[in-house]
């Protein structure tokens, strides 16, 4: 037996049993939907065609015919909603996970814009979301926060009953998802023109934590700039007037002002 023969052999043997096996395999299939079928058969009832999920889907995963395939289900089982037609959802993005073996319905495709409610007493506003207003990942609806103003002067708290009244985004569409807040009406003013001057900050409080103490004891109302920045500031204000003086140049009238203005800020900075 020559050489060449042996290898046309083992490759007809190779062939063959790949053959076998697929044959096999798709024999093991047709048991399977067959048996199936007898299952549906038994228990009664019309079949319907169901678009269901091969393998588990994700959200944001697409739909296609890799994650997907049309099966028979008996339609009293069948959950509302159902596709029956998987071209209907070829290409579209799921927002809602989907287990391997379930149908697929018009709830996995639900967007995630709804109606917001606003509770009584409060006021809704809707502000933008980024990592500047201090809540990264993802928060809850619901969840009560405090109010800051944050800016080169100090911080100061604006409000300890905001109340989240949209879930946060994740990720990516962190900063263009809005933010929809339910504030107290008398802290409505402030917190607006804090976020048209990009100095809003929110802080989510922990489970502990009681939001009647943050104005007492937790936090400050008002955080003020160190008294030594202030000497110093003072000190810097008086060389330029000595320069001014020197040069003969400065009134009276600049003099007084100054002087007028170091006690304002002396008293701006004693401490209540």
């Amino acid at each position: 037996m020559s050489r060449r023969f042996r290898f046309i052999l083992s490759g007809a043997c190779a062939l063959l049993a790949v053959l076998c096996c697929i044959v096999y395999g798709n024999q093991i299939r047709a048991e399977a939907e067959q048996s199936r079928a007898e299952v549906i058969e038994r228990y009664g009832g019309e079949v319907v065609n169901l678009v269901v999920a091969t393998r588990p889907i994700e959200a944001g995963d697409t739909v296609s015919s890799s994650n997907t395939q049309v099966k028979s289900w008996v339609s009293d089982l069948a959950p509302e909603g159902s596709f029956t037609n998987a071209d209907d959802i070829m290409g579209k993005q799921v927002t809602i996970p989907v287990s391997a073996g379930t149908p697929l319905t018009q709830l996995n495709f639900r967007s995630e814009k709804t109606a917001v409610s606003i509770p009584k007493g409060l006021v809704g506003l809707s502000i933008s979301h980024g990592e500047k207003t201090g809540l990264v990942g993802r928060v809850s609806a619901g969840t009560t926060l405090a109010a800051y103003e944050m800016t080169e002067h100090g911080i100061r708290l604006l409000s300890t009953d905001v109340t989240l009244l949209s879930d946060t985004g994740e990720g990516a569409s962190l900063s263009g998802t809005p933010l929809v807040l339910g504030v107290l009406p008398k802290d409505m003013t402030s917190i607006l023109s804090a976020e048209a001057k990009g100095t809003l900050r929110l802080v989510v409080p922990g489970d502990e934590v009681d939001m009647s103490e943050i104005t007492t004891q937790n936090a400050p109302t008002e955080v003020r700039p160190d008294k030594a920045d202030v000497s110093t500031s003072s000190e810097n204000a008086a060389a330029s007037d000595n320069t001014v003086a020197s040069d003969g140049t400065a009134a009276d009238g600049e003099q007084a002002d100054v002087a007028e203005g170091s006690d304002d800020a002396e008293y701006y900075f004693e401490e209540e």
